[in-house]
């Protein structure tokens, strides 16, 4: 399928409490097929994937689908430091946006697309009231303890790495602190404690490399990703970049998807 006319590209401040929430929205510069606000990762794996998800949001507007992407509160260029993030302010900020980005038009399906654990706070967004029509879920965190050991195996690893730290010991974790970033303690625990919830949906994709959470997840389209998407949650250094190209089978099949749930 080729792609339309550029799309442009709108920096977004809203409004939240005493601060704001960082948004971009990728406008189409064709027909609206559809609006997705897509739920970004967190910490390292929000910094290692940030290029890739804006040049797909780029990809996916060319093809008629406005994309919404954003900071939550306590990250990236929203307001609050990393202490101040919290998985339920997550949430909050994923309906906040939602309400004030996506709004409802006939004939325009409105999807939500959650990265790893921002699956996992788009899922309780949906849970807990959040109207979507459609959801993406990209390589998605079902448990929070799950994802929140592995970061604190690989914190650990690289603590002790000698080729991080050939003539010194490693520095010891922080209390709160989590592959770098300063979180609050409790914040640590209440991602622990998330499960995937359970949801309803008319059109649910899955979007995964190796097969593992297909089983997890029985009850949606599963869209296989190149097995080259496996390493990048796991990479602290950008070692390599994530291959954009690569996803277009995956935003091929995710365009089909829409047709035919539209029509």
């Amino acid at each position: 399928m080729s792609g339309g006319t550029t799309p442009q590209i709108e920096p977004l401040l809203l409004p939240q409490g005493d601060g704001h929430l960082f948004a971009v929205r990728h406008r189409c510069a064709m027909p609206l097929r559809a609006r997705v606000l897509l739920c970004p990762p967190l910490l390292h794996e929000h910094a290692r994937s940030y290029r890739f998800f804006a040049q797909l949001a780029e990809h996916w507007a060319r093809h008629g689908i406005e994309v919404i992407r954003f900071d939550y509160s306590g990250s990236g260029d929203s307001s609050g430091s990393t202490r101040d993030f919290a998985s339920a302010g997550a949430i909050r900020d994923i309906r906040h946006v939602w309400d004030a980005l996506v709004p409802v038009e006939e004939g325009v399906p409105r999807i939500i697309c959650g990265v790893r654990m921002g699956s996992l706070f788009a899922a309780h967004a949906i849970a807990g009231g959040l109207d979507a029509d459609m959801a993406w879920w990209w390589q998605p965190a079902l448990s929070g303890a799950a994802w929140v050991d592995a970061l604190e195996m690989i914190d650990a690893r690289e603590r002790q790495s000698p080729s991080r730290f050939p003539l010194r010991t490693g520095p010891q974790a922080r209390v709160g602190e989590l592959m770098g970033y300063d979180l609050d303690p409790q914040c640590i625990g209440d991602l622990r404690r998330l499960q995937w919830p359970l949801l309803s949906l008319p059109t649910t994709c899955l979007l995964e490399s190796d097969g593992a959470l297909q089983s997890w997840m029985r009850a949606v389209d599963v869209i296989r990703l190149s097995l080259a998407f496996d390493a990048w949650p796991w990479q602290v250094d950008f070692e390599a970049i994530i291959p954009v190209r690569l996803a277009d089978p995956a935003s091929e099949r995710l365009f089909s998807r829409l047709q035919e749930a539209t029509t």
